[in-house]
């Protein structure tokens, strides 16, 4: 489990890479197949809650505005150990 804070303030995140606090829980399980090969499976929950953006482009000035509700990303990797 980990938290970071915001990298950005609210009234600088962009839509292009929208950045908040984020809460981290993670968990993984590593299976041994035989002595020189393992079997890794892991997964990850990233919670960034509730982000406003208010964007406006600088050339063309179109203003985009809005939220993320509720954001937040999984992710679950598997990989192989093969030791030699």
């Amino acid at each position: 489990m980990a938290y970071d804070s915001s990298a950005v303030s609210d009234a600088n995140r962009t839509l292009n890479a929208p950045m908040g606090e984020s809460w981290r829980l993670g968990t993984g399980a590593t299976y041994a197949l035989n002595k020189d090969t393992d079997v890794n499976v892991s997964w990850a929950l990233v919670w960034l809650g509730d982000m406003p953006v208010d964007q406006t482009k600088t050339v063309s000035g179109v203003r985009t505005s809005g939220q993320f509700d509720n954001a937040w990303i999984q992710a679950v990797t598997g990989n192989m150990t093969w030791r030699f």
